[in-house]
């Protein structure tokens, strides 16, 4: 039996690829549109580039010079896929390679996701969006004992329990669809 041999596509006359040690990732296949999860497994971004530097910290490895991923980028890309072009890298919220902790179906990161300047427009519509819709930021304890009042104003009773309706998948960001009230 013969021993196989590792060959390149295309020229046959290129030298062989060393094999490099320890995990090996494909950046399309491994990290590009990959959901990242901080450490209480929340989505936070998706990757949509990867920012490299060569190994002394040059913007562009020369030669042979091995290049290093130093962050992973997510922006306003949607843009740019539909009509061309690249944002500019003002543009781009960079997540530090540092921060990865596993790369599997999703990224792990080690911050947490509210740390991160890549949320920061959730956190602006949580604030000052959702959080004055009137029970867009509910608290269960807030609501309980709490009083009813009718129409005109009358207190007619109390909030002593809240039933909670699911109606989807059971899982963490799919339940409770709905949640209803009642005063006794």
């Amino acid at each position: 039996m013969s021993a196989r041999v590792r060959t390149r596509p295309g020229n046959p006359e290129l030298p062989e690829l060393p094999r490099p040690a320890g995990r090996v990732l494909d950046a399309r296949l491994h990290l590009l549109d990959r959901q990242c999860a901080d450490v209480d497994d929340r989505p936070v971004t998706t990757v949509d580039d990867l920012e490299v530097h060569g190994v002394d910290g040059d913007p562009v490895p020369c030669g042979d010079q091995a290049a290093v991923v130093t962050s992973l980028l997510a922006g306003p890309v949607l843009g740019t896929r539909i009509l061309g072009g690249r944002p500019p890298s003002s543009r781009w919220y960079r997540l530090a390679w540092s921060l990865v902790n596993d790369v599997g179906t999703r990224i792990r990161l080690t911050a947490h996701g509210d740390d991160l300047d890549v949320t920061w427009t959730e956190r602006w519509a949580r604030d000052r969006v959702v959080g004055r819709i009137p029970g867009g930021a509910m608290i269960l304890g807030d609501l309980l004992d709490a009083p009813v009042r009718d129409g005109e104003g009358r207190r007619v009773g109390f909030v002593v329990d809240v039933r909670l309706v699911l109606d989807g998948p059971l899982g963490e960001e799919s339940w409770p669809h709905r949640a209803c009230w009642g005063c006794w």
